[in-house]
This record gives C-alpha cells, structure tokens and sequence, in this order.
C-alpha cells in the first residue's frame, strides 16, 4: 500500500494462469476495500506467428492468460459484484477487430 498525491494505491502481484494466486488477489482486494464495484480483467498476451510455427506451448499460454485469466479473475469476484449489482470489464485488443498477419491463434483467444 503507497500514498501518491493524496490518494491510496493498493497493489499486488498475481499470475492469472495460477487459480490460487488470483484468489489470493481477490481476498486481499476484498479484505482491504471491501465489496467491489468494478473488476477490470486485463491481462494478455499474443504469439504472431503463422499457424504451423506457433507451438502448443504458446496457444496454450494464450489460451491461460487471455481466456481462462479473465474467467478466473470475474469468478474470484463475482460474489462481490453480485452484492454490490458491479460490473466486469473484459479489456480486449483491437487486433481482434482487424486483420493482422499470423494473429489466428491470438484472436482466436481473445
């Protein structure tokens, strides 16, 4: 916790692949601020390569952070949400609107 020009700023580190370390993040958010009244999911991450060089391993970790991390981070809110009638934002990218050269596997998680 740090005081910046007047106005209180919590942070803590957490990795959206893990369901453990996003709960761990949700209750201390919880204990510190109390019920929530926006979740923000914002975590991504994307491999650009032509469908026969990107490896399993990097749709899989696509797969993790940009898909499966926003499911874990509005679920380890969303009692919250629902007391306090809150909203989950799901920032996306813009390359998901548009086309870009090898971005199948990065659109397709997103």
């Amino acid at each position: 916790m740090i005081q910046e020009h007047g106005v209180e700023v919590f942070y803590h580190w957490l990795d959206v692949t893990k369901l453990e370390s996003v709960e761990i993040f949700a209750k201390k958010v919880l204990e510190r601020f109390g019920d929530d009244d926006v979740v923000v999911a914002n975590a991504g991450v994307g491999y650009f390569k032509r469908l026969e060089d990107l490896s399993e391993e990097e749709f899989h970790e696509m797969i993790e952070v940009n898909l499966l991390g926003v499911w874990r981070t509005i679920k380890a809110f969303l009692n919250s949400l629902k007391r306090t009638g809150g909203i989950a934002v799901v920032v996306t990218s813009d390359v998901s609107a548009r086309l870009i050269p090898y971005g199948g596997g990065y659109v397709a998680t997103k």
